[in-house]
């Protein structure tokens, strides 16, 4: 960090005062903005200078929960999504040497990153040489189809080496290589928005009207197909806790827990254990543990259920400094201003990134922002015939809709917008057919089962089921749909008699139907395979 603030330094002063205005305040509206450029090495210099030791903190903590959980194995292998410079290697290798008290561990990382970050952590002069940390690039040994390999050498030469630089890419990687086991670890850093957005699919034109959430069920998908004997680990970690405003900021907000537990949604429904890990304790020096808060009553509503599982490790309802949290003796999370690792004095800094009154950049060093969820991911009982059939449904469905788009960003009928998705398998029913197939081993004529799915039916049955609208009786003996204080917190409404869905309650309705909470099994894989009907060829 010293290098990387000198060279900051550098830059800033050789700027006249209007060009460091505005390089500064276009350095703070980028992060407001969430449209920042990494490209640019002085914007990313200053940005490691204003985040880096919280996020550092932040990661390591993460970290620390889950090797703790592992009993700090002397190997670890972990994928970072949307890696930027690689802080969370630090936080990686900080929680296992210093905090798991492990100084001869081996870490295995793997970062993955759209933009080529200037001052990555692997420049650092002092590497540990038995970390094996890579950026971009995908490892793989000879694995059979159940994903046996070598699992005793550690660093073993890497029989194939691939590009990745994104989440989309990975995924497919996993997808065409069916005997590639999973990671120890899968780490998402401030990072779950964006890179949701890189999975988008290439027959997708207009990003904007993609549902990102699909990224988490396609996520799933992998691990519930991979996943062996032992645990399987995700972190997400949010730049904010959820905030008390009752507000559904969809597609906005980047540090939103909802893809966090959108993925612990549809791992639960594929039969699977998903368990938040408590955080661990932490010798103090003055201050206190992390602890499991819950997200504001008010923000309920911004949930795929109402009654949605919404906790996340934060600091106590009093924040505090972060290096008063614990097991930092050696400094690392001390103020750049002072201790034994200051790099400048407050006054220079001020001089050099103060321009108004309204933008503070000054470094961060509160607990007050402090927001991740770490899940610990187990195979659950074993599969019974009911799971197995529900499981093949799913991926179907899953794989099916993948392209499937949001034709508005304003609120729409809730019947037309039921009957989008009904038609979507028939618009791409060639692929699905073959994906029946392929999955299920029989050729249905038609993609009528699988549209059946999506009936309106089914989604009214959900949202009644979540106390999202309520049937009643009209004095003629109709039946009508009422919607209910929950539903209007998720973007329904009455219009003219006619329910309508918002954006967020459009997205809310199709994840439900993907991840198989909106969906009746009940003979569902007959019903698409169209099984003992005419038109099937068995294969």
């Amino acid at each position: 960090m010293k290098r990387v603030y000198t060279e900051l330094e550098n830059y800033i002063e050789g700027l006249s005062e209007e060009e460091r205005v505005r390089f500064v305040t276009e350095f703070h509206d980028m992060f407001d903005s969430g449209t920042a450029d990494y490209d640019d090495e002085h914007i990313t210099a200053l940005y490691v200078m204003k985040y880096a030791r919280a996020y550092g903190f932040q990661f390591s903590r993460a970290y620390t929960d889950i090797f703790a959980d592992m009993n700090n194995p002397e190997s670890i292998k972990a994928v970072s999504i949307g890696c930027g410079t690689g802080i969370d290697y630090w936080g990686m290798s900080y929680a296992a040497r210093v905090l798991g008290e492990a100084p001869e561990s081996k870490l295995d990382y793997t970062g993955i990153d759209p933009v080529c970050w200037p001052y990555r952590i692997t420049e650092a002069a002092d590497m540990p040489e038995q970390d094996m940390v890579r950026y971009n690039e995908i490892t793989s040994g000879i694995h059979d189809e159940k994903g046996s390999g070598h699992p005793d050498l550690f660093h073993e030469p890497a029989d194939e080496i691939k590009s990745c630089t994104d989440f989309n890419e990975y995924l497919g990687y996993m997808e065409n290589r069916p005997g590639e086991p999973l990671s120890d670890i899968y780490f998402f850093p401030h990072s779950t928005k964006e890179v949701c957005i890189h999975t988008v699919p290439n027959e997708v034109e207009d990003r904007s009207l993609y549902n990102t959430y699909q990224a988490m069920s396609r996520f799933a998908h992998i691990i519930h197909s991979r996943i062996k004997d032992k645990p399987v680990y995700v972190a997400f970690t949010y730049r904010q806790v959820p905030t008390d405003d009752g507000v559904c900021r969809e597609q906005n907000e980047s540090y939103d827990i909802r893809y966090g537990t959108y993925l612990r949604t549809c791992l639960i429904e594929r039969g699977m254990n998903v368990e938040l890990l408590q955080p661990m304790h932490c010798e103090q020096r003055y201050g206190h543990d992390l602890e499991i808060c819950e997200s504001p009553e008010s923000n309920r509503g911004c949930y795929f259920t109402y009654d949605e599982f919404h906790s996340y490790v934060g600091a106590p309802d009093t924040p505090d400094k972060i290096w008063l949290f614990g097991r930092d003796d050696d400094d690392s999370f001390d103020s750049i201003f002072y201790g034994s690792k200051k790099i400048c004095d407050r006054d220079r800094w001020n001089e050099l990134t103060n321009v108004s009154d309204k933008i503070h950049n000054y470094p961060m060093d509160s607990t007050n922002g402090i927001c991740y969820q770490v899940f610990k991911i187990t195979r659950g009982n074993a599969d019974n015939r009911e799971l197995t059939d529900k499981n093949l449904v799913l991926d179907i469905l899953e794989e099916t809709m993948r392209g499937f788009t949001f034709w508005s960003g304003f609120s729409q009928d809730i019947y037309k917008f039921a009957k989008n998705m009904y038609m979507y398998p028939w618009t791409v029913h060639e692929k699905a057919i073959k994906l029946i197939a392929d999955t299920t081993g029989y050729v249905p004529d038609s993609v009528r089962g699988l549209q059946e799915v999506f009936s309106i039916d089914n989604i009214f049955k959900g949202l009644i089921a979540d106390g999202c609208i309520e049937q009643f009786e009209e004095a003629d003996g109709r039946l009508r749909y009422g919607i209910t204080p929950n539903g209007e917190n998720c973007g329904l409404y009455d219009k003219d008699g006619r329910i309508m869905a918002k954006s967020f309650a459009r997205r809310m309705i199709f994840a439900n139907m993907i991840c198989g909470r909106y969906v009746k099994f009940e003979g569902i894989k007959k019903q698409i395979t169209m099984e003992d009907t005419r038109g099937i060829l068995k294969l």
